[in-house]
């Protein structure tokens, strides 16, 4: 090849070079600013485990959503570590309940100057327990007077709220209805005193205990 063809060729690739320059430049992608993504398909299936690292000893908030339902296989069973200091309470569903009623009349049971009268109503037999649920009561006083009930067990009482005011002048009539709970151990016995608001006088009393019992073995 002749000197003049060499420098033909090398001014004909100059040439190419220069116009693909050209239209690279008139052609520059331009970057779009960043977009939002929104995901739609949530909550997203997590697998694996997740480790948490504290950078600081405060504790991390950390918020469950989503929280899937637990349960046990067919055959399945739970082992409860408590120890027999502290044993977990556990009461048979099916229990037949034997319902309890009892009633104590006190003729003259509150003579002028006393203020009450206390009496033995219900021992609870061997391998029950006495559940105590609702007390109400009727006394004669004289007008004005009002009159309360206390269920006594071994270690601990309980006082029903005052009845209404007696009205009439000879002997009138005042009642109570107390809703209570209170349990009552096996070969323990339920004292019930009836207790009124002045010494002026006589009267004379009906109390109902009503409540059932339950097997403790």
């Amino acid at each position: 090849m002749t000197q003049s063809k060499r420098y033909l060729v090398a001014a004909f690739c100059l040439v190419i070079l220069m116009i693909t320059g050209a239209l690279m430049d008139t052609h520059r992608v331009v970057a779009q600013a960043p977009a939002p993504v929104t995901v739609v398909n949530t909550p997203l299936p997590v697998t694996g485990d997740v480790h948490i690292s504290a950078t600081s000893h405060r504790p991390l908030p950390v918020e469950l959503t989503h929280m899937p339902t637990v349960g046990l296989a067919g055959g399945a069973s739970v082992l409860v570590g408590n120890p027999l200091s502290n044993p977990v309470n556990i009461r048979d569903a099916t229990e037949a309940m034997q319902p309890v009623s009892v009633g104590q009349a006190f003729p003259f049971s509150l003579p002028p100057g006393g203020v009450f009268q206390q009496m033995g109503f219900f021992t609870v037999p061997a391998g029950k327990r006495l559940v105590i649920e609702y007390v109400s009561g009727q006394c004669n006083l004289p007008a004005g007077q009002t009159f309360w009930v206390q269920l006594v067990t071994p270690g601990s009482f309980i006082n029903t709220s005052q009845s209404n005011p007696a009205s009439s002048v000879n002997a009138s009539s005042a009642t109570l209805g107390h809703v209570v709970r209170k349990y009552v151990d096996q070969g323990a016995t339920l004292l019930v005193s009836v207790f009124r608001s002045d010494t002026t006088g006589s009267g004379s009393c009906f109390v109902s205990v009503e409540g059932h019992l339950v097997n403790t073995t």
